[in-house]
């Protein structure tokens, strides 16, 4: 098993995931919940881009779309964590 590297970083993220869960609950539409997950980390300063665009190699004519891609280091962007 692969050594996590940003093991602080995850559990912020996955405790501004469950923080969003408590307060909002279950039943709202997916869409609702992104959003929400973006004001969570705007708040704690957490980079991320929201609705990222992410080209599948080989084939750039397939175009995915993350709702939020986080950020671990200003300098290497390549080592993100995209947010279901």
């Amino acid at each position: 098993m692969a050594e996590n590297i940003h093991r602080e970083e995850s559990y912020k993220i996955m405790g501004e995931s469950f923080e969003v869960y408590k307060q909002m609950g279950r039943g709202f539409l997916e869409a609702v919940y992104p959003a929400c997950l973006e004001v969570e980390l705007a708040e704690r300063e957490i980079p991320f881009a929201a609705q990222h665009q992410l080209y599948f190699a080989p084939h750039y004519w397939s175009v995915l779309k993350a709702d939020i891609r986080i950020y671990f280091s200003p300098v290497d962007n390549s080592r993100s964590s995209v947010v279901p």
